[in-house]
């Protein structure tokens, strides 16, 4: 683990055992050990985020026609989406949804 902490300037910060004796290997916050979650026999680990500038910008924008809500709500219901079901694996599924959804719905 020792080069790899180096070469990504990381270092071992987890110095409590997270399950039975073992301890948690390149990590890069500074974690608070907990107790386990539910039935877990692994113990938590907390990390909060580190409090930083708030870059946040406003952006306003137009909410969708309810005409348009409508009418995509139509068309989700009424689609057949046997070329979905059809699909073996959830990758094949997942593309011809997105195959679908982008292809039928441009004017």
């Amino acid at each position: 683990c020792q080069p790899f902490l180096l070469a990504h300037r990381l270092h071992q910060i987890v110095n409590s055992p997270t399950r039975g004796e073992a301890t948690l290997k390149c990590h890069y916050e500074v974690p608070v050990v907990t107790s386990p979650i539910g039935t877990s026999d692994h113990n938590a680990i907390w990390w909060q985020p580190r409090t930083r500038a708030n870059n946040t910008k406003h952006v306003v924008t137009n909410p969708m026609p309810d005409s348009s809500v409508r009418a995509f709500g139509q068309w989700i219901t009424a689609h057949n989406w046997q070329e979905v079901l059809e699909k073996d694996t959830a990758e094949e599924k997942t593309a011809a949804f997105y195959d679908i959804c982008t292809w039928e719905r441009l004017p």
